[in-house]
């Protein structure tokens, strides 16, 4: 059943059907769900918000160490365990990021290429551009929060919206990326350069933190909404991709 506190302007009709024109670019294969990538997006999003107030504890730690090589009492141990924990932990975030990226990327995909069988229409850019655009310089900066925010608006209801979730978690994913980016170049000659490494590894961590948990957000709603919408036009899991690609418009 449709969740009763979802709405579209033509819920009583179902979503208008039209062939791909100025509005679409490709065919779809007809409606499959993107519940399993949804899901496997959001648990690793989970996870790299864990491991972020992991990592930000750490930072923290990597103030106080400053702090106690300055008054002569860090011991050699002490600093060779700490650096070979902020390692691994550094690592585990690294491998995670691919993760999310891998998972996200398939996920959008499939949902990009669900716009069609659930709307009737179809966005100006398919499934393939909504991953190749993550890879163009310069066009990665703005086109990829494009697409989301497009098959977001496509697929939400009247009575439901993202508000300044989207724009929120693409500030804040820019942000982190870009102080990712500084860290590499930040100088760690002096404990003073490494007391502002730490503190800037805290607060990229805490921001990628906050991105995590923004974009959990925005995935369990366009799932959400495609769960309802699917119900709403009658078709699921199971559709019959269709024989001839007009038949995803009707």
């Amino acid at each position: 059943m449709t969740d009763g506190a979802l709405r579209w302007p033509d819920a009583d009709d179902g979503p208008p059907r039209t062939a791909p024109g100025r509005e679409g670019t490709w065919a779809s294969p007809g409606y499959r769900s993107s519940h399993v990538r949804g899901r496997a997006v959001l648990v690793i999003l989970a996870a790299i918000a864990l491991a972020d107030l992991i990592a930000i504890r750490l930072d923290l730690g990597g103030v106080v160490l400053m702090a106690e090589a300055e008054a002569g009492t860090l011991t050699e141990e002490t600093a060779v365990a700490f650096d070979q924990l902020h390692a691994a932990v550094g690592l585990l975030q690294t491998g995670l990021l691919v993760a999310s990226a891998v998972a996200f990327l398939a996920w959008l995909s499939r949902v990009v290429d669900n716009v069609p069988p659930l709307t009737g229409r179809t966005p100006q850019r398919g499934p393939r551009a909504a991953i190749g655009w993550w890879f163009v310089p310069v066009a990665t900066l703005v086109v990829p929060f494009m697409i989301v925010s497009d098959t977001a608006r496509r697929l939400r209801p009247t009575s439901d919206g993202m508000g300044l979730v989207l724009p929120a978690w693409w500030a804040l994913w820019l942000a982190t990326s870009n102080l990712g980016i500084l860290l590499v170049r930040m100088p760690t000659d002096t404990i003073d350069d490494l007391r502002t490494a730490y503190l800037t590894f805290a607060l990229t961590d805490l921001l990628d933190a906050i991105a995590a948990l923004l974009l959990v957000v925005v995935v369990w709603r366009i799932e959400r909404w495609s769960r309802a919408r699917a119900a709403q036009v009658g078709i699921g899991p199971a559709a019959r991709a269709p024989a001839d690609p007009k038949e995803a418009y009707g």
